[in-house]
């Protein structure tokens, strides 16, 4: 029954992701969300054969049925990460309630605090890879989020009475996990950091408390430092490898690249949130 169960929810966040990718591509032409699907080469009109997700990526051999061009490999992971997002989700809060849903009330917590997770997932997803395109966090997307997160962690404080005085830390870890950012954003007139990424630690502080919103941080910091080092020696070594007249024109990731920090900041959420990482230690400090 569970397996049944993952498998729909799998099919169900495939199904939100493909209308995510609608929403950033739409929200990246500042168009409305409303209208007919199509091909963003040759404008053709998609058929429902066309917008099943994965599926008709996989079949149409990733290229427009139309014109031929390349699609986006955008689609087909996005859809997948919503799905896989959804299912994670899905199983761990079974796992949360396995003794508990044999009573309404906490059978109705359970479906509301998943409903909630799988729109909480899908805004940061929204958040990574429209950070990633266009090197921005729109503020609709990040106050969407700080309002879920608060929504989030004021159920959970309700279904765990009392609990209350977790409340207010998780509460105050937004404005804490924030300050740094603005503070970095204010001092370097946002040369080192943007602050969109400054708002999205908001919402994450709320979401994960403090001493878990401080991991992601951390932990979106050193991934992002790894992928940055990465980047550096695999345009060195492309740089060596080319003739010298292409060399000088070679342009790669140096101290001067804008490098978007969302994406790196949702991955620290998204790993901390499942495995409860307390990287530093502290939660004997807030307990």
């Amino acid at each position: 029954m569970e397996l049944i169960g993952a498998l729909a929810v799998l099919g169900l966040g495939a199904i939100v992701g493909s209308f995510l990718n609608v929403i950033i591509l739409r929200l990246g032409r500042r168009s409305f969300i409303t209208g007919r699907s199509a091909c963003p080469e040759c404008g053709k009109v998609l058929k429902v054969r066309h917008l099943i997700p994965i599926v008709s990526y996989v079949w149409l051999g990733g290229k427009c049925d139309n014109c031929k061009r390349p699609i986006s490999g955008q689609y087909p992971l996005v859809e997948a990460a919503a799905g896989l997002m959804f299912t994670a989700s899905f199983l761990y809060q079974l796992d949360r309630y396995a003794e508990g849903l044999d009573q309404l009330l906490l059978v109705f917590t359970f479906w509301f605090t998943l409903v909630l997770l799988w729109v909480l997932w899908s805004t940061l997803i929204v958040v990574f890879v429209y950070d990633l395109y266009y090197k921005i966090i729109p503020n609709t997307t990040a106050a969407a989020f700080s309002i879920l997160a608060l929504t989030y962690v004021m159920t959970r404080a309700l279904e765990d009475f009392p609990g209350w005085s977790e409340l207010i830390t998780d509460i105050s870890a937004g404005p804490l996990l924030f300050l740094p950012f603005w503070a970095l954003w204010r001092f370097s007139d946002g040369r080192w950091m943007g602050l969109g990424d400054g708002k999205l630690a908001l919402g994450i502080g709320f979401f994960l408390g403090l001493t878990h919103g401080i991991s992601a941080v951390i932990l979106a910091f050193w991934i992002g430092a790894a992928v940055a080092l990465l980047l550096i020696a695999r345009d060195r070594i492309a740089s060596r490898l080319l003739l010298s007249d292409d060399s000088e024109r070679f342009s790669g990731i140096n101290a001067s690249t804008e490098v978007p920090f969302g994406p790196f900041l949702v991955l620290g959420t998204v790993i901390i949130y499942f495995y409860q990482w307390d990287i530093l230690g502290l939660a004997h400090w807030f307990s």
